[in-house]
């Protein structure tokens, strides 16, 4: 008996006893891999949404998501293919995409819907559409909300909207017009103001201009004369007389982005001049507006006002 006891085991043993434990930890591994998937779908299954909607406003319509940031999309990039969405699992998208708010200069445009199909955010895109069929994005204009201005006038205005997911998959783009698609016009008062003006032909308002004054940008008071041939700037102070024109073919009026209360005036020579409206005086859009209906009839050569749409 003792002697069996401490015999030793034979090659053939040992390879039995190691093809045994290496067909258990085989069945080991598969059990956890199980264990490990079935957890996974199930946490899936959990924090997918069918629905839901972003940051209601007070009159309880749901708005979109704020756009996405780009460290979300950093966030997204690691992920696994087990991550990936089926081939049926529908794209994020956007349901009753709306609107909201009157499309005249100075008025804000609140774009609104309901995100649906794991939507976690939009990028968004105001566009404008003119007569001739062409199409310009709005520099800047990347929100779901929207101050129109005087560049709006006369054109279609519309949002695009593509909806994301945190799969970094993109949705089909959205567009919804403004004003119910048709062209964008001034408020009745602001109509009425500058129909005024022109039949009266000249006009004067108090504005200010910008000045460097030991290293600070501070602001100087003018008079900006608009008349029927041209316009001039003369400040109060010691500058004096800043420019006089008459309106020409290469003069611009434009509004720069990030400025909202500031134009610019570029005169025929090239020379840039900004400008802001004085507190009494009318909004930066209805002096723009102004400008630029006296400089069309220059350009023209015609004294009535009947082929602007939005008068």
């Amino acid at each position: 008996m003792e002697s069996d006891r401490h015999k030793r085991p034979t090659i053939v043993d040992i390879i039995h006893k190691l093809n045994e434990t290496e067909t258990v930890i085989k069945e080991l591994k598969n059990d956890e891999g199980h264990r490990w998937t079935s957890n996974h779908i199930t946490e899936d299954i959990v924090a997918q949404e069918t629905e839901r909607d972003y940051r209601a406003i007070p009159d309880q319509d749901p708005t979109l998501m704020e756009p996405v940031r780009s460290d979300v999309l950093e966030n997204t990039e690691g992920v696994e293919n087990e991550y990936a969405a089926a081939e049926d699992d529908p794209l994020p998208g956007i349901k009753g995409l709306r609107i909201t708010g009157e499309a005249f200069p100075g008025r804000e445009l609140q774009a609104s819907g309901f995100s649906i199909n794991g939507t976690r955010g939009c990028n968004f895109e105001w566009v404008r559409h003119f007569e001739d069929g062409s199409v310009k994005f709005i520099e800047g204009a990347r929100q779901p909300t929207y101050v129109v201005t005087a560049d709006d006038v006369d054109t279609l205005l519309a949002i695009e909207v593509q909806p994301l997911d945190d799969r970094k998959r993109k949705g089909d783009v959205l567009k919804i017009y403004a004003n119910e698609q048709m062209r964008i016009t001034c408020d009745p008062e602001m109509k009425e103001l500058i129909k005024r003006i022109l039949s009266i032909g000249h006009v004067s308002y108090e504005v200010l201009l910008p000045v460097r004054v030991r290293f600070l940008d501070m602001w100087e008071p003018a008079v900006l004369s608009i008349k029927r041939e041209g316009y001039s700037i003369k400040c109060n102070g010691q500058r004096g007389v800043v420019i006089t024109e008459r309106f020409q073919q290469s003069t611009d009026i434009s509004i720069p982005w990030a400025h909202p209360t500031e134009f610019s005036i570029q005169s025929a020579k090239g020379t840039q001049y900004n400008v802001k409206p004085a507190e009494n005086s009318p909004s930066r859009d209805t002096i723009v507006l102004i400008l630029r209906v006296f400089r069309m009839q220059v350009r023209v050569n015609c004294l009535t006002v009947c082929h602007l749409n939005w008068l």
